[in-house]
């Protein structure tokens, strides 16, 4: 989908079910996912922030959705230069991987992989 697609798919969802709502969060990824294509970092940036935001207040801070929202956040700060945040925040995702789902998992080796590429 388009930008414009995006932000009336966002728009709309918030309208109708607020801006804390699971699918309003997931809208606003992939806004951001949009942006991110378009090269568009500061834009995706400012959404995937939102994004890792709602997700921590709404499924916690060591959630699934949650540690995702944060790597893609960080993959998109590793893209505008601010090496230093993203690392950070990778590491925080995947130790939060290790609480959650256990260091096998597969969520784990993908967000480990993630890390040693920033």
């Amino acid at each position: 989908m388009a930008e414009a697609e995006q932000r009336k798919t966002l728009e709309a969802k918030i309208r109708v079910l607020g801006l804390e709502d699971n699918d309003t969060l997931a809208s606003r990824n992939n806004l951001a996912n949009a942006l991110d294509a378009l090269k568009k970092n500061a834009e995706a940036e400012e959404q995937l922030r939102l994004v890792v935001k709602g997700r921590e207040q709404k499924l916690g801070p060591e959630h699934p959705r949650t540690l995702i929202a944060m790597n893609n956040l960080a993959d998109t700060l590793s893209k505008i230069g601010k090496l230093e945040e993203a690392r950070a925040l990778s590491k925080r995702a995947v130790g939060g991987c290790d609480q959650g789902s256990g260091r096998r998992s597969s969520r784990h080796q993908a967000l480990s992989n993630a890390l040693e590429s920033n």
